[in-house]
């Protein structure tokens, strides 16, 4: 399959959020230092990677949005969001068919958004063939934890479960430990 044919998701569960004002909805919950910390962590894994995002498509809390900014900011990019609150605890099902309603063009997409759909997304997106040390994001997908998934599609309309390669996954906490 050629490389127009592959699309490349980034999915990401948003930094490790505050809960220092019990007067904040659940919504509007920003960012505490460990998650600013864990978000520009894992802007240098995707870069090191080369897993730039060319779209990106974020759930309308706050705490996403303030972990797409630290990304963008620290990988260089020059990339409006797409923000939606679609997104905001979505499941599988709603997470599948925002992706499928992606533009052409955004062949590397970064969806940042809440467990536990992001877990329940990655594992239902796989083809089964990764090994235990990524498959184990199916039960535990911590805070800004991010999964790379190949998907053999020419258009994000054609995205269904069980098409992607889970190629990659990694968290804050594994990265200050390697």
């Amino acid at each position: 399959m050629s490389a127009r044919e592959m699309k490349h998701l980034i999915l990401m569960r948003h930094a490790k959020s505050s809960w220092s004002n019990d007067d904040l909805e659940d919504h509007e919950r920003p960012l505490n230092p460990r998650g600013k910390a864990g978000a520009e962590a894992m802007a240098g894994w995707l870069t090191n990677l080369n897993a730039i995002p060319n779209a990106a498509l974020v759930s309308d809390a706050t705490r996403t949005q303030e972990t797409w900014r630290i990304l963008s900011k620290n990988m260089g990019l020059n990339l409006e969001a797409k923000i939606s609150s679609d997104l905001y605890l979505a499941g599988p099902d709603q997470l599948l068919g925002a992706i499928q309603r992606l533009p052409e063009g955004s062949d590397r997409t970064i969806v940042i958004a809440h467990q536990p759909g992001m877990s329940a997304l990655v594992k239902m997106l796989s083809d089964g063939s990764e090994p235990a040390s990524r498959s184990r994001a199916y039960s535990h997908f911590p805070t800004c934890a991010t999964a790379l998934i190949d998907i053999p599609v020419e258009n994000w309309s054609e995205l269904e479960f069980g098409k992607g390669v889970f190629s990659r996954f990694s968290s804050p906490n594994e990265l200050a430990t390697t």
